[in-house]
């Protein structure tokens, strides 16, 4: 027997026996905390110096206080009581079995029933203490689980839910308890064309545990329909018998919509990684042929009608590499080259596109400030918002509606910027692009700007766009603020520092060939393109340089070593068959630190050193480019100290 003098209140209204109970306690080894022969007495003990185990008398005073007392201790302090008593008619045990005592001892006391009744008493206490609190934390782990559960018997109806499965299918555990598992889990296939069979079904004919595949759907107590996976498995005892079901499922419907996107995802970076494959070549072709045109037409003047057919091609040539350029851009594969720009300038060249873009159903208007100030800015990022930003608009209005762009000047006080977290004081331009659509609730607005998330239908975006823009105007250091509400439209109001107008000379195209040409600079020319190189030579030759053409980097340091380093000016393709042009460069400026470099490419962002070029601030023109423009950089590339 292992007493492990275990406490014990007796409860005894007649002195004398309560003194005997308690020396037979003790004689047996138990510890006796107090022993009192009232209901009131009873109850305050047990509350202040809890014993492990009450013997109550159930006759107290004559009156069945006993029980009241019993009732009391047991469901406030979760203590175990035996009762006492010389009573065992129908009447008294039927009104002890409510205060639910562990035993019953009948007076007179017998030691050993005594005993027996104690440790049986206080073992089935300790087994319901560690059971409870077993089930305590099997419930715990239950609701902490990110996963919906469902648990069933033997027959497939329902025992528990923890919240998920409440959340996910509308039941809560109370109304769901004892129903069939087939009207809580109801599932369907995602074409909805057949109903599929219960897994908890297939668990208890099988015994085996079984997956639902990826094509599942969960329908909701309300009717709502949500892609799900799920396992099953078999409840079994100790002894192997199947006594339940347990069913685990998720929702996945943010899954196969990430999945989704990121397939999306895949096809433009595909589209990117094509386009950049082929821009280098194209443009070097289309450089070939513009630069020709450009030579040809000041010889065509007295023919008008072959003049025109050389401008036509000319004006293609144009179209050709602007077409290349947006094929780079929707692709979001072009690097940050910023530049000062005039948003004006910038929007009326895009009205074309947009009016494309939004359809006959959609006004389109333009409030343009005149003498706006510049801005520091990535052209091509501009344009994709400009772009995005038309093409939800269009979306927001289908039936038809006003899509208005706004140019303004804007200045935030120090009080002002503090409205917004990325505000700041000073002078900005703020390009304002609203629409009188549809519009957008307080959630919706809170989260427009989260990666893949989007208000529009399965396949109809990827949720990207407003993040993609987002990221572009935290790049150039503005800020963004929306303003929309249900059925007014919406108004994406953009933040970006003005800057003074400065001259520049890069614009300055409508100064003529002849203000440009050289002075016998001697240039060396690194080009692997044929037709490019030839025309080059040509072109730099006629302009009053001294050219040297090489088709590689080996070739070029060949030259540079015959030629004693005797060049004013570096002119070199990135992309080399052998090396790149940046390392090209590199090499002789360790040999000639003062000389000046000036690098051109198809398409920038292809190369790996795209970002070297602009840590370094190497001078850069891109393909394809007209005669006035390569002189202007080529005359800007010499007035450039490479140490700045």
């Amino acid at each position: 027997m292992n007493t492990e003098k275990k406490k014990i209140l007796v409860v005894e209204d007649e002195h004398i026996i309560a003194m005997e109970i308690q020396d037979r306690l003790e004689d047996l080894g138990y510890h006796v905390t107090d022993t009192v022969g009232s209901k009131q007495a009873a109850i305050q003990s047990a509350e202040t110096n809890p014993p492990d185990l009450v013997l109550m008398d159930i006759m107290l005073g004559n009156e069945t206080g006993g029980l009241d007392a019993a009732e009391y201790i047991h469901v406030h302090f979760d203590i175990p009581v035996v009762f006492l008593t010389a009573y065992s008619d129908k009447k008294t045990l039927a009104r002890a079995k409510q205060a639910e005592p562990y035993g019953y001892i009948l007076k007179p006391l017998d030691e050993r029933e005594v005993s027996t009744a104690v440790e049986i008493s206080l073992y089935k206490h300790e087994m319901e203490k560690q059971l409870k609190a077993h089930k305590e934390w099997l419930s715990t782990t239950l609701k902490s689980i990110g996963d919906a559960v469902i648990t069933t018997d033997r027959w497939g109806s329902v025992v528990s839910l923890n919240p998920s499965a409440e959340k996910l299918t509308g039941w809560s555990q109370q109304d769901a308890i004892g129903l069939s598992v087939n009207k809580v889990f109801r599932i369907t296939n995602d074409n909805e064309t057949e109903w599929v069979k219960d897994p908890v079904g297939i668990v208890l004919d099988t015994g085996e545990s079984v997956s639902l595949t990826n094509n599942t759907l969960l329908i909701t107590k309300k009717g709502d329909k949500i892609a799900i996976d799920d396992n099953a498995a078999p409840i079994r005892d100790d002894h192997g018998n199947l006594n339940g079901v347990v069913l685990v499922f998720r929702n996945v419907e943010d899954k196969k919509q990430l999945d989704e996107q990121l397939r999306q995802a895949s096809k433009m970076q595909a589209i990117g990684t094509l386009a950049g494959g082929i821009a280098h070549d194209f443009n070097n072709i289309l450089t070939a042929i513009r630069g020709n045109t450009e030579l040809i037409l000041p010889e065509l003047k007295q023919m008008p009608v072959i003049h025109q057919f050389i401008q036509e091609i000319q004006d293609s040539v144009d179209q050709a590499a602007e077409l290349t350029r947006k094929l780079l851009l929707f692709s979001c594969s072009k690097p940050f080259s910023f530049e000062t720009l005039d948003l004006n300038t910038l929007i009326e060249n895009m009205t074309d596109l947009i009016f494309r873009l939004i359809g006959d159903q959609i006004q389109f208007k333009k409030v343009l400030l005149p003498e706006l100030s510049s801005i520091k800015a990535d052209r091509d990022t501009l344009e994709q918002i400009l772009l995005n930003l038309s093409m939800n608009a269009r979306d927001a209005m289908p039936k038809g509606g006003t899509l208005t762009i706004r140019t303004k000047h804007v200045t935030i006080s120090e009080s002002q910027s503090r409205m917004h977290a990325e505000a700041r004081p000073g002078h900005f331009v703020c390009l304002s692009i609203s629409d009188t659509g549809v519009g957008m609730n307080k959630k919706i607005l809170e989260r427009i700007f989260e990666p893949f998330f989007t208000t529009k239908k399965h396949g109809k975006g990827t949720g990207l766009g407003l993040a993609v823009i987002f990221g572009i105007v935290k790049e150039h250091r503005g800020w963004i603020e929306v303003r929309s509400k249900p059925s007014e439209g919406s108004t994406f109001d953009i933040y970006l520092e003005a800057i003074p107008k400065k001259p520049d000379l890069a614009a300055q195209t409508d100064l003529p060939i002849q203000a440009l040409r050289g002075n016998g600079e001697r240039i060396l020319f690194i080009e692997d393109e044929t037709k490019v190189r030839t025309f080059m030579e040509k072109t730099l030759s006629k302009s009053n340089f001294v050219t040297f053409a090489a088709a590689n980097a080996k070739e070029a340091m060949e030259i540079f070593e015959r030629e004693n380093g005797n060049f004013d000016l570096i002119f070199s393709d990135v992309e080399l068959p052998d090396e790149s042009g940046v390392a090209l460069a590199e090499k002789i400026l360790k040999i000639k630190p003062n000389i000046h470099i000036l690098l051109t490419s198809g398409y920038p962002g292809y190369s790996t050193k795209w970002a070297d070029i602009q840590k370094k601030a190497y001078p850069f023109l891109e393909k394809p480019y007209s005669l006035v423009t390569l002189l202007q950089k080529i005359r800007l590339a010499m007035s450039k100290h490479q140490n700045e």
